[in-house]
């Protein structure tokens, strides 16, 4: 206690200047309160990047978005990232793979971003629409391309189906041709009946999520509903490229 006693700060020359310098002591107390802001939110707030094209038109590679680290619940229409539990080899921007400082490739998790359609206890029900389609392909499928498949869903606790209506997602297609003129198709897993319908129903603490690109997208189309546990975070805000905001984010972020 005598140490304590002894210990005395008011000669301190940045206390007494700050003391007698009102503005410098404004000054000091906005620094410190913008930095404990800055703390605060870089603590609940992340930004991400985006590396993939599947959420074209409203994503595009190389976006950036503000995210929320803990989102908490989410619903039908969030844009969250999902931890896969897949491990994959960081890349650089140029593309080539990401080495550590002794020579070996840094492992990461693989995350995907993608748009929530449906939560537990939810059912969704895809559904040919033949009207506008192409002839058949041949082979063992008799579902022609181009087939147009829309989304149906009934939240939990509803009496029907609804129709979902996604303007800013892509035209959904069970099957297409790529650039190389391959027939692909992101319904391979999912069987459809004999009225062309295909029904899911979503487990308690499980969420169906797809890619805004729909022709585009490795979602759950492929991997199933996801657990919530998978949820990484949720996106707010998407940052325009170029503009102050996205710079200023950049910086606090440190990635320039």
């Amino acid at each position: 206690m005598d140490d304590i006693k002894k210990l005395n700060l008011s000669g301190s020359p940045l206390l007494k200047n700050g003391g007698d310098n009102p503005l410098l002591t404004v000054f000091l107390y906005i620094l410190v309160g913008v930095v404990a802001a800055v703390l605060v939110f870089v603590s609940f707030v992340g930004l991400c990047g985006v590396n993939q094209n599947s959420m074209m038109p409203t994503l595009a590679d190389g976006d950036r978005v503000l995210v929320f680290k803990y989102p908490g619940s989410v619903q039908a229409g969030d844009i969250v990232t999902i931890n896969t539990g897949e491990r994959i080899q960081a890349r650089n921007k140029d593309g080539t793979v990401k080495t550590d400082k002794r020579g070996l490739p840094v492992i990461i998790d693989f995350i995907l971003i993608k748009r929530v359609v449906a939560t537990g206890g939810d059912e969704i029900k895809f559904v040919l629409d033949l009207s506008e389609s192409e002839l058949p392909i041949g082979g063992d499928s008799s579902i022609p391309i181009n087939t147009k498949v829309l989304l149906y869903r009934k939240p939990k606790g509803a009496a029907a189906f609804e129709l979902v209506h996604e303007p800013y997602a892509r035209l959904m297609l069970y099957s297409s041709k790529d650039g190389n003129n391959n027939i692909i198709s992101l319904f391979k897993k999912i069987p459809f009946d004999e009225n062309g319908e295909s029904l899911i129903k979503i487990p308690e603490n499980y969420f169906y999520a797809m890619g805004d690109n729909r022709p585009n997208s490795n979602d759950s189309r492929e991997y199933g509903a996801f657990s919530d546990n998978k949820i990484n975070s949720k996106v707010f805000y998407h940052l325009k490229r170029g503009s102050l905001t996205e710079w200023f984010f950049k910086l606090i972020y440190s990635d320039l």
